[in-house]
């Protein structure tokens, strides 16, 4: 059964545990590594941390990944990996006012790690609209080559 939750409860909410507006949006502006996400990074060979401001680095990297899903949306059925990465990099670069040179780096990084850690991408005519769809590989191919036998070559 699917539950409605509410975004403006503050569950749990005591002396202890402020909840002025600061605080929420604090927390709100810190982005969480998805399953989906860790998922994908793993599929690249990525370690993840269990914390600390290299999870925090891939974190804003998912962001990345998720706004170019978004930004895949709008493109046409069939359109491959390739062009549609081609495509969301022009529109970043094509922003004004520009983006800064770090935002377009970590748009870099998250770009290729999603590239390396996906495969089976198709945009498809869905019945709700455009659908965009991927795999995240289980391996890495030079890892399970490398473990691959001799004799299996």
């Amino acid at each position: 059964m699917k539950q409605n939750a509410n975004t403006n409860a503050k569950p749990n909410a005591g002396p202890h545990q402020p909840t002025t507006a600061a605080t929420n949006e604090t927390e709100r502006s810190k982005p969480t590594l998805k399953p989906w996400m860790i998922r994908v990074f793993q599929g690249a060979g990525v370690p993840i941390p269990p914390d600390g401001s290299e999870r925090d680095r891939l974190a804003w990297q998912g962001v990345e990944m998720q706004r170019f899903l978004g930004f895949s949306r709008t493109l046409a059925a069939g359109t491959s990996l390739p062009e549609a990465l081609d495509a969301y990099g022009r529109q970043l670069k094509s922003r004004s006012p520009a983006l800064e040179d770090w935002r377009l780096d970590r748009a870099r990084d998250a770009l290729r790690t999603f590239r390396r850690g996906s495969e089976g991408w198709q945009i498809l005519d869905g019945d709700n609209g455009i659908e965009v769809k991927f795999r995240t590989k289980t391996t890495r191919e030079e890892e399970s080559l490398a473990a691959s036998p001799e004799s299996a070559l």
